[in-house]
């Protein structure tokens, strides 16, 4: 299993070596929409969180938000904004709930 530390370099290294043996751009560009996944799931393990928000401008790529349902929802309960904007509103939002749930 991946440590967090190592997923920034992990994903860049990844990234150049498939360019390098030309590996087909539409494939790159999954495969990282894939690795931000683990991602979530990482942290998510590793704070041992059982509930996700999600919110801000990035989760408006269908892609990703599809690859979180389908990977995350069997393990967690996701939760996307419906109620604000999908832009940066929603991480002021985020923000917000954080400092007062985390005093």
């Amino acid at each position: 299993r991946r440590q967090p530390e190592n997923f920034v370099n992990s994903i860049l290294q990844n990234i150049l070596s498939d360019l390098q043996q030309n590996t087909d751009k539409q494939c790159i560009a999954y495969k990282f929409h894939c690795t931000l996944v683990d991602y979530i799931d990482l942290m998510a393990q590793k704070y041992n969180l059982k509930n996700i928000a999600f919110s801000g401008g990035v989760f408006q790529n269908a892609l990703l938000v599809d690859l979180i349902i389908e990977n995350l929802s069997p393990r967690y309960q996701l939760h996307f904004h419906n109620e604000f904007s999908p832009n940066d509103e929603g991480i002021a939002f985020g923000q917000l709930m954080f400092a007062l749930n985390h005093r």
